[in-house]
């Protein structure tokens, strides 16, 4: 959290004095004073009176806060050394062990007992190169709390942008991330490498779906995601660089096409459409949003979708639905086929 600015003043009613924080855009009342306050990283909460009253003394204000914001960006790479307040209390402060802080990548305040002075102040020149390297000692950062950084930073970025496509992305993401923890059971993520990665990438293939085996065009969706999320924990500073990923080889694409005319099992409009592959594929993923089953009751080789759409524009329903005429019907009984032909 950055600094902000305070405004003090006598209630003239009442003759107390208040505060409250100061919306900068606002003009302030001339009898007003302000007071600049800030949390310093080592914990301590410091505030700092501006001299004079009204308009000029604001302004002096958001000098000196937009000054202190910069130092308090600067001391984001900084560590420090102190001694805790409860061990020099009980120790006294000659016997109290030195301790080193920083704060890492989430901001989280992170501290290590190191024992004397001196070694504490070579331990904190340690972490400034860890940090000024980008690597902010990435072994205080566990999976745990990096995934619901990761989490949390999704949701402020939907929420702005208000897409509805990048809300049903970061459910994959997180189904992604599900996997990946439940096989692979990673603790901090510095220790994410090739070699997990690769042994997600074989539990993954070999685990099973709906009675069949997971292909490898899904491993290498969850090990997109995943190496996404591994992106941005780079940017965030939580590991120094990406694993490598090795892809499944999914064989070589598809080259058929095919036009597919699709009807309800009880009847009722018919969608003429093109896909590039099987169309049993398409089959199941349109039956999958249709209120009614859904069967293939005819197919083209090729793409003919424009060519059949302009030939029964008149029976044109809505979009590529059209309405089941004899004409229809009759030309999908005498030109098209009922099923694939087997592979050779």
């Amino acid at each position: 959290m950055g600094a902000w600015i305070t405004r003090e003043w006598t209630d003239p009613q009442t003759g107390k004095r208040k505060r409250e924080q100061v919306d900068i855009d606002l003009p302030p009342d001339p009898r007003d004073r302000f007071v600049v306050e800030w949390l310093e990283p080592s914990g301590g909460r410091r505030r700092e009176k501006v001299k004079g009253r009204g308009f000029l003394a604001k302004c002096l204000a958001v000098e000196k806060m937009n000054y202190v914001n910069t130092m308090l960006s600067r001391m984001k790479h900084r560590a420090w050394v102190f001694q805790d307040s409860r061990q020099k209390a009980k120790h006294g402060t000659d016997k109290c062990p030195w301790s080193v802080g920083w704060l890492d990548s989430l901001g989280k305040r992170r501290s290590k007992r190191i024992g004397d002075k001196l070694s504490a102040m070579r331990y904190a020149r340690e972490v400034e190169t860890h940090m000024a390297m980008g690597d902010p000692l990435c072994r205080n950062v566990t999976w745990e709390s990096g995934k619901r950084h990761y989490l949390k930073k999704s949701l402020e970025y939907i929420a702005a942008h208000r897409r509805r496509r990048s809300l049903a992305t970061r459910d994959q993401i997180v189904k992604a991330l599900d996997h990946f923890e439940r096989l692979c059971k990673p603790r901090w993520i510095h220790e994410i490498d090739a070699s997990m990665i690769g042994e997600f990438a074989e539990k993954r293939s070999r685990e099973e779906c709906r009675g069949k085996q997971i292909g490898p065009s899904t491993v290498n969706r969850d090990l997109k995601y995943v190496r996404l999320v591994l992106n941005k924990f780079v940017e965030w500073g939580m590991m120094t660089r990406v694993p490598e990923f090795k892809m499944l080889n999914e064989g070589p694409p598809c080259t058929e096409e095919w036009t597919y005319f699709v009807q309800g099992l009880e009847g009722g409009d018919i969608k003429i459409g093109y896909t590039k592959g099987p169309p049993y594929g398409r089959l199941r993923s349109l039956d999958s949003g249709s209120p009614v089953p859904l069967k293939i009751i005819g197919l083209l080789a090729g793409d003919q979708e424009k060519k059949m759409h302009l030939r029964f524009a008149s029976h044109r329903s809505r979009g590529e639905w059209f309405r089941p005429a004899s004409e229809l019907l009759q030309f999908i009984a005498v030109n098209a086929q009922d099923s694939m032909p087997p592979a050779e």
